[in-house]
């Protein structure tokens, strides 16, 4: 009976000197951030009461960003982790043509990317004070994209609109992701943490899919096809982008 005692005070003692170190061989993560785009497509607003277009760019990876998964232990100061990352592009995309006096053209896009990313992910120590680590690895991204169209037309003080709404269909992308980090630990198995990442990829075009439009024969799916004479070239638009994100992650084993 004793040796129970002695064996089950000794894994817990184990046990706890484990946690205390930060060594979870399992832990769960979510995080919020924002990110920044790296480049983006050129939308330009053609205003004749303005001496000249303003330009806007867009950008799957750019808004508000949430991310959830795990951290798995391979050894020591070396885990792996898996994690599922929703983007929204907020604020929202807005582009304003006024090609005459008469005509107004308002678009509103509204995006999100998704990506599930698996890393590397080596832990050191910074000047022996902040517990720091770094990651890298390759992710998988799905972007969507949805527009709507409103035109306004004014002739003799009567106003007419109309309305275009359709959404553009992106291929499916593998691109790179990575990040570094600093734990702040708020107690043995709870933790917070801040971190500086990126994502490197940027989405196909498959085809323009118009749910609603005042033009006859419009309404229908447009594809994209490389070197084809009847179709548009499939545009590569970018997601890469700059995140910062702050987080808890919480020791399960």
């Amino acid at each position: 009976m004793k040796r129970i005692v002695y064996a089950a005070a000794a894994v817990a003692m184990i046990t706890a000197n484990i946690f205390a170190e930060g060594d979870e061989k399992l832990s769960l993560l979510g995080s919020i951030g924002f990110g920044a785009g790296i480049g983006g497509d050129v939308y330009s607003s053609d205003d004749e009461t303005k001496p000249s277009a303003e330009t806007k760019y867009f950008n799957y990876g750019k808004g508000l960003k949430f991310d959830f998964g795990a951290r798995f232990g391979l050894a020591d100061k070396l885990k792996a982790q898996a994690d599922f990352d929703i983007s929204f592009n907020i604020p929202k995309l807005e582009d304003v043509d006024k090609p005459n006096a008469a005509t107004t053209a308002t678009t509103k896009y509204s995006s999100s990317m998704f990506g599930i990313k698996a890393k590397i992910v080596p832990e050191f120590e910074f000047l022996e004070l902040i517990n720091m680590y770094t990651g890298v690895g390759f992710g998988f991204y799905w972007g969507s994209l949805k527009y709507e169209t409103t035109t306004s037309v004014t002739v003799l003080s009567t106003t007419t609109s109309t309305e275009r709404v359709g959404k553009y269909v992106a291929a499916p992308a593998l691109g790179l992701t990575g990040f570094l980090g600093a734990d702040f630990p708020l107690s043995s198995k709870l933790t917070l943490f801040g971190e500086f990442g990126f994502d490197a990829v940027s989405f196909k075009w498959k085809k323009e899919v118009v749910e609603e439009s005042p033009i006859t024969g419009d309404v229908g799916t447009h594809n994209f096809e490389k070197d084809d004479p009847n179709n548009p070239p499939p545009p590569k638009v970018p997601a890469s982008n700059w995140q910062l994100r702050v987080g808890v992650r919480m020791g399960i084993l």
